[in-house]
């Protein structure tokens, strides 16, 4: 599996527990206790082995929020030590008002790989040119997908994470796979590397 790329996450359903659905007058996340609203389970070990094992530096933070909900999320994954247990930058947060803005973000930071919370962002990154796309909830690909999950399901977040890690990170590294290709040094079923075959005297 080809590493690299650039890899970007909405937060709002990916790494905050929130319903990309629910109107901000019903969503906890825009009260006085946004700070006790959950994270998604396994979203912090998941990143920080998509930072360590593949993207790097080049793994961004892309949602749209309004300016008093994007303060509260700043503060939610500060609070959280969210930037020193992944590896993400705070640099690499980019939040946007409108929908189109982050087509026009994926567009300019040259996003390959997305992880989305819902349909319509799904879309806007496909549009974009996002050449995978993944949707929160059973780890679909956004063509196959229109919902993150069906109504009233609750998300299957452990698998979600493992189906990305799994789909996303390499199968071995790039010396590895030039060594299987070149037949050298690959081992045997007895776990020992072939030698050399005999030639006739």
């Amino acid at each position: 599996r080809e590493l690299g790329g650039v890899l970007a996450i909405e937060i709002s359903g990916v790494i905050i527990v929130r319903n990309p659905d629910v109107d901000e007058d019903e969503d906890e996340f825009c009260t006085d206790r946004f700070d006790s609203v959950a994270m998604v389970p396994d979203a912090i070990d998941a990143i920080s082995l998509l930072v360590e094992q593949r993207f790097a530096h080049k793994v961004h933070l892309i949602s749209v929020a309004s300016p008093g909900v994007q303060a509260k999320m700043m503060r939610w994954l500060t609070n959280r030590s969210f930037y020193d247990k992944t590896g993400v930058s705070r640099d690499n947060v980019v939040f946007c008002r409108e929908l189109d803005e982050k087509e026009d973000v994926c567009r300019e930071k040259g996003i390959s790989v997305m992880l989305e919370a819902s349909g319509t962002g799904a879309g806007i990154a496909s549009k974009a040119g996002v050449e995978t796309v993944l949707l929160f909830g059973d780890g679909a690909d956004a063509s196959e997908a229109t919902e993150p999950v069906e109504e009233g399901q609750e998300p299957a977040a452990h698998k979600w994470w493992k189906d990305v890690l799994d789909t996303l990170l390499p199968l071995s590294t790039p010396e590895g796979q030039a060594a299987a290709e070149d037949g050298e040094g690959t081992p045997d079923a007895t776990g020992e590397k072939p030698e050399d075959s005999p030639t006739d005297s």
